[in-house]
């Protein structure tokens, strides 16, 4: 599924922004990790901390 997710974005040489949020890690294939721009573990989110409310909610 994710090949043929970036197969479709880099068929679109650029014009085509894809976002997908989950927990895969595919570190053995190239091509995964060169797609990756942003990197959301160990406190990176792609919600801030400081964005949440003071009451916890």
């Amino acid at each position: 599924m994710y090949r043929l997710l970036y197969d479709f974005a880099e068929e679109r040489e650029g014009a085509f922004q894809l976002i997908v949020s989950d927990h895969v890690n595919l570190r053995d294939e190239p091509w995964f990790v060169a797609a990756i721009v942003e990197e959301w573990r160990n406190g990176r989110a792609l919600i801030p901390e400081t964005w949440r409310p003071r009451d916890g909610s």
